[in-house]
Formats: C-alpha cells, sequence, structure tokens
C-alpha cells in the first residue's frame, strides 16, 4: 500500500509539472480560494497602497476588480470593508467585513477591519474583542496591537495594556518607546513597585547620560514623581537631589524640591526654595502661594486641594486656610520686605490684599489701587474681583473708592500720604475713578448707582470705548438685552478693525435673539466670500453655535437648535478622535507627566 500511495504521489507532481501554469493557478484557487494568482496579486497591493495614500475611490475599483473573479478571498474583503468605511458608508462596510470573516474565519486582516469599523462607531468594547481575535492569528502584528493599546488606554483597561506593552518591549527591547510605554502602564495602574523596578532595570540597560538631555530628564523626574507617590518623601528628596545635574528645566526641579520638602514638613528650607523662585519670576501666583504656607507653617494640603500632580506646585484658583493675627502680621512683614526688593512688581503688592485685614487692608489697597487710576488701567475691577467673596474686604472697597473719587472732586488729588502737598492729578484720574465705582455697583446689583456713575464718566470722555462696553454690561446684567447689544454695537462703531468688539458685539445679538443680525456681523470678520456659517463650522466656534443654539431655543425654532447642537456635538467627537494621537506623540516624544497628567 506504500509503495503504491508513492507511485500515484510520483505522477500527480510529474502531472503538476506539466501542467500549463495558468491551469496550475486555477486549480490551486479552487483547492485554496485564499491564494490570488499573481496578477490578482500585483493588484491588491496596488488597492493597499490607494488606501494607505487616502485615494479611496481607486482603491474601490482595484478591489471591484479581484472580487469580480474571486469574491470569496477575505483578505480583499476586508480591504474593501475598511476602504468603505473611510468613504462613510458603514452599512456596506460592516456586511463586507462579516462576509470576509465568513469566507475565512482566520483571517487576521478581516478581524481587524471588523474592529476599526467598531473603533470608527467608538463602540471600544467590540473593537477590542475584534482586535484580541485578530492576534490569536496573526501575535506580533506590530498595527493590530497599536490599536489594541490605544483602546486599552481609552477604556482605561490598565491590565490588558500591561499586557501589550509587555508584548511591544518583548519583540523590540532595544527600543526605548517600549520601555517608556510599560512604565506607564504600571503606573496608570497604580503598580509603582514593579513602575519603579521597571525604570531601574531600564537605567542599567543603557549607557550612562554623561550630559543633560530633556528626555532623559523627563524620565528621571517622572521616576521621582512614582517615588513621591509611593509616599516615601526623605526618598523623593534624595532622589531628585542625585538627578540634579542631569535635569534641564531647573526652574521646574526646583519647584518640584519645594513641593517635596514642604511635604515633609521642612518649611525652612522649602520657604527658601520658594524666596529664590520668586527672586526668578516675581509674578508667580503660586509662588507666593507657596511661600505663604511655608512661612506659616501651615503644613502641605492643608486648607488647599491635594492634587496628586499639579500643573503648578499650587493651586492658583484655592483660597487660601484662615491665617491667624500672629500669622498676618509676619507675612505683612515678609510682603514689606519684598516689596523693597521688588518695587516694580504688581504681584508683591497685590498678594498681602488676600490675607490683611482692617486698616492695613484699607491702606494696601489705597497704595494698590493709586498707580492704576493713575496710568489709566481697565482691568484694575477685573484684578480685584476675586476680593468681593468677602463682605468686609467689599466694604473697605467701596470706602476706599468713595474717598478716591472725594479727594479727587475737591482737590483734585489722590489720598496717599506720599503724595507732595498741593499736587494735582491728571482729568483722566477722575474717569478711571468713576469708572471703576460703576463696575463695584454693578457687581453689588446696584444698577441705578453704577449707570449714574457710568453717565458721568461719558460726560466726561465720551471717546473712551471700555466706557461703552461696560454700558452693555450693565444692560446686560439688568435684564435688558435688546438695549445691551444697541449698546456694545456703538462701541463697535468706534473701532471697525477691532476683531474682538465684533466678535462680542455678534455674542449680544445673539443673546437678544438675533440670529440674522449677527450672522450679517461675525461675516465682517470671516474670510471673504465664503458664508459665515459654514466658515465658523468648519472652524469648530463651539461658543458662536452655542449661543445660536439657545438663541433658537428660545424662539421656539427646535428644529434649528437641535441642528447647531448636533454640529457641537460632531465638533467634541473630533477633538476626540484627535486626542488619539496623543498617546503615541508623549511616549516618543518623552513628556511623561504631561501625558500622565492627562490619562489620569
Amino acid at each position: 500500500a506504500s509503495s503504491l500511495a508513492a507511485g500515484c504521489g510520483a505522477r500527480v507532481a510529474a502531472y503538476v509539472r506539466l501542467m500549463p501554469p495558468k491551469q496550475l493557478q486555477v486549480q490551486q484557487q479552487q483547492q485554496n480560494p485564499q491564494v490570488l494568482p499573481a496578477k490578482e496579486a500585483n493588484l491588491f497591493k496596488t488597492a493597499l497602497k490607494f488606501y494607505n495614500g487616502k485615494k479611496y475611490k481607486k482603491g474601490l475599483r482595484s478591489v471591484d476588480q479581484i472580487l469580480v473573479k474571486f469574491p470569496k478571498h477575505a483578505e480583499t474583503l476586508g480591504i474593501k470593508a475598511l476602504v468603505l468605511n473611510s468613504l462613510e458608508r458603514m452599512e456596506e462596510a460592516h456586511v463586507v467585513a462579516r462576509e470576509g470573516i465568513k469566507c475565512d474565519v482566520k483571517s487576521f486582516v478581516c478581524w481587524h477591519a471588523l474592529g476599526v469599523l467598531h473603533r470608527t462607531e467608538h463602540n471600544y468594547p467590540e473593537a477590542s474583542k475584534c482586535f484580541r481575535t485578530a492576534l490569536r492569528f496573526d501575535e506580533r502584528n506590530d498595527r493590530i496591537l497599536r490599536d489594541l493599546n490605544l483602546l486599552q488606554v481609552i477604556m482605561r483597561d490598565y491590565t490588558g495594556y500591561i499586557d501589550t506593552r509587555r508584548k511591544f518591549l518583548e519583540q523590540r527591547p532595544s527600543l526605548r518607546a517600549n520601555w517608556i510605554g510599560l512604565i506607564t502602564a504600571y503606573h496608570l495602574a497604580g503598580n509603582n513597585q514593579v513602575a519603579l523596578k521597571t525604570i531601574l532595570t531600564y537605567e542599567d540597560s543603557i549607557q550612562p547620560v554623561a550630559e543633560p538631555e530633556f528626555e532623559h530628564g523627563e524620565l528621571l523626574l517622572y521616576k521621582n514623581l512614582i517615588i513621591e507617590q509611593m509616599g516615601d518623601m526623605s526618598a523623593a528628596i534624595e532622589d531628585l537631589n542625585k538627578c540634579e545635574r542631569l535635569v534641564i528645566d531647573k526652574t521646574q526641579h526646583q519647584e518640584i524640591m519645594g513641593r517635596l520638602t514642604h511635604q515633609a514638613g521642612r518649611f525652612e528650607y522649602a520657604e527658601k526654595i520658594w524666596r529664590d523662585l520668586i527672586f526668578k519670576n516675581s509674578e508667580h501666583y503660586a509662588y507666593h502661594q507657596a511661600l505663604i504656607l511655608t512661612r506659616s507653617r501651615i503644613p502641605y494640603g492643608q486648607g488647599l486641594p491635594d492634587l496628586k500632580l499639579p500643573a503648578t506646585p499650587y493651586d492658583r484658583k484655592a483660597s487660601l486656610p484662615h491665617l491667624n493675627d500672629d500669622q498676618v502680621a509676619t507675612l505683612e512683614s515678609v510682603y514689606d520686605d519684598l516689596a523693597g526688593a521688588y518695587p516694580r512688581s504688581n504681584l508683591v503688592k497685590r498678594v498681602p490684599l488676600t490675607f490683611t485685614r482692617g486698616e492695613s487692608f484699607k491702606r494696601r489697597l489705597l497704595a494698590y489701587i493709586v498707580p492704576y487710576l493713575r496710568k489709566g488701567i481697565p482691568s484694575l475691577f477685573g484684578d480685584l474681583k476675586a476680593l468681593y467673596t468677602d463682605k468686609d474686604k467689599v466694604a473697605a472697597i467701596e470706602e476706599v473708592a468713595l474717598a478716591c473719587e472725594t479727594s479727587l472732586r475737591t482737590n483734585r488729588s489722590l489720598p496717599l500720604k506720599q503724595d507732595k502737598e498741593g499736587e494735582q492729578e491728571s482729568p483722566s484720574s477722575m474717569l478711571w475713578a468713576l469708572f471703576f465705582l460703576a463696575q463695584h455697583y454693578d457687581r453689588l446689583e446696584q444698577h441705578d448707582k453704577a449707570f449714574k456713575y457710568l453717565e458721568e464718566a461719558l460726560n466726561h470722555t465720551p471717546t473712551v470705548i471700555e466706557l461703552h462696553m461696560f454700558k452693555a454690561r450693565i444692560y446686560k446684567h439688568a435684564g435688558n438685552l435688546a438695549l445691551a447689544a444697541e449698546a456694545f454695537d456703538s462701541a463697535r462703531k468706534m473701532d471697525f478693525a477691532d476683531r474682538y468688539l465684533n466678535t462680542k458685539t455678534t455674542l449680544y445679538l445673539l443673546r437678544a435673539d438675533k440670529p440674522t443680525e449677527a450672522d450679517r456681523m461675525i461675516g465682517l470678520f470671516t474670510k471673504e466670500g465664503e458664508n459665515p456659517v459654514i466658515y465658523l463650522a468648519e472652524m469648530q466656534a463651539c461658543r458662536y453655535e452655542l449661543e445660536k443654539a439657545e438663541s433658537f431655543y428660545r424662539t421656539g425654532q427646535y428644529g434649528l437648535a437641535l441642528k447647531m447642537l448636533k454640529a457641537i456635538d460632531k465638533h467634541f467627537v473630533d477633538i476626540r478622535d484627535d486626542e488619539t494621537d496623543f498617546h503615541g506623540y508623549c511616549l516618543r516624544r518623552g513628556a511623561l507627566r504631561a501625558y500622565y497628567r492627562m490619562v489620569e
């Protein structure tokens, strides 16, 4: 029997050798429908080039030519599904991808294509299942691993993310990004011990770094962050001291050291660091906030949110904890010294207004606002607006502002003791004092008083655009949106070249439920020759579309309102899709702490 089989095999082989090439290809295709002849195989490669080059219509024609002869070829069906997906023909794409899986259930191309379709529809769980199935038939496919890895981060599936990043590292252990990816995977999963061990293993595997490099310095600071989060502040301080020479961003290094020493309770050392940083940049609010806390011996996080990795060492928006009289007196002495050392710093004069009280607050407030009134700086009220949460300080602000107004009316001078007797102020000082009082009373919702002071300011100098803008704001706060839009349009006509005035006028027109006039107004600064509505949609101007949707809703045009809201939703879907590129970029560029902040 064995000799008979051997003889039959030899005859079949001889028959195949004598068979014409075309007849041989047909027989091979009949035996295995997933094997393409040479001509169609080249056409398949051409279709792939068209797809990768985003020439989707040409790619569709190429795959259709193959499928006319070989309709059961699974990989061609998979590529066709991807092309249809790019042409936004989703229903056809799903049908074609599933047909390809029926033709060859082990085709990783078809499973990958189906996963891409689900990912496009933001059905991430199903997409993840398809990618995992594709990897069963091609375990070392980098493209599928990258797609699965991205989905795992988006879904915060850190256990699966660790497995995927480990596979990348096993395939290419010499690639730095693979080590970084595995480190971040462990860190995001909360396994800080293993993350730290992986960093140490990576450092042992590379040549010692002699000169400072940005990427390596970022890795060292990221390692220090992991040690900090493990709760060992002494070890974190020691590690930070060791890596100082290799970190390019010395300011960032100092900020971290200030935070760590503060958390460790080493207040004197932390205070010195923050003073050094204020010497570098006296206008950085977070440095002053940290100095107040360390000088007052307040533990880190008390009265402030306990952030894992804030963008700055301390939270600018957080209010300071309550300070006793001794702490306030100490801080006043500190800031008097700083005012002498940094006489041109505005923030050194502004920060004490947050913790002083009573007569000291009034004295410092007067010294702070007088230069603003003299120079005519419109943003004075916006600077002091944060103090309006304290009723006592609101009363003090009003008292000081009224004292300035009275002094200017009677003596044409400001009530500052340092001024020479008989020295008169510029007439513009009165204008800005009236403007400040109008803003003050508007904030207190005393609109009649606000109008009174504003009208006097307008009579004093009617050409100041800020006065007309604020008039519109008072009308808005009083509830008269139609008059507010008219007032802002008057301000706009004083400077036709100002894009900000044009934009704000459009906003006020929409709030007054005048969308047609708003479209005409915003069209003055959009691209010439284009419909402003279409142009703003392309530019993803969500603020305009949201205000317009609310206007349509108020006027009962619910269909148009829904159309605007769906456009905004599409913008955010596009933004979310664009964010997916950020994951790989951060790992390549080494911006690990920024990446951790974003994902966490």
